[in-house]
């Protein structure tokens, strides 16, 4: 797939373009792991990206200025505040669609665990 090929207006599609993997459900049903049980609120989840987006440039701007570093520390809690309640929204939603949802075989759960465990890991650090 080239860069032509994907729609930069859809975040879902972006995330397909870059996670290509493929997996097979029962049924016979192949499924792209690309964050498809989140479509269901993305306009949402977008929205609250261009908000942390734009508390982090406060947070450049206020730091550029020099301003008082306790209005930094404020600003730098909050673009962590609403980065952290962004994080738990998709933990969860990946943990109900990946690991405790109906039908899920015993595999499938593992690895959804592990995806998410790697992932608090990575965001930990």
């Amino acid at each position: 797939m080239s860069i032509g090929e994907i729609d930069l207006a859809n975040p879902q599609a972006i995330v397909c373009a870059i996670l290509p993997r493929r997996e097979l459900y029962p049924r016979g049903v192949w499924y792209l792991p690309c964050m498809g049980h989140l479509t269901k609120h993305t306009d949402e989840l977008v929205k609250r990206v261009r908000r942390i987006a734009g508390q982090v440039q406060a947070l450049e701007k206020a730091l550029a200025a020099s301003e008082d570093c306790a209005q930094i520390l404020h600003l730098a809690a909050a673009a962590r505040g609403a980065m952290n309640g962004l994080m738990e929204e998709i933990v969860e939603d990946h943990l109900q669609e990946h690991v405790v949802r109906r039908g899920l075989t015993e595999i499938q759960r593992s690895e959804g665990a592990e995806e998410v465990m790697q992932a608090i890991r990575r965001y930990g650090r």
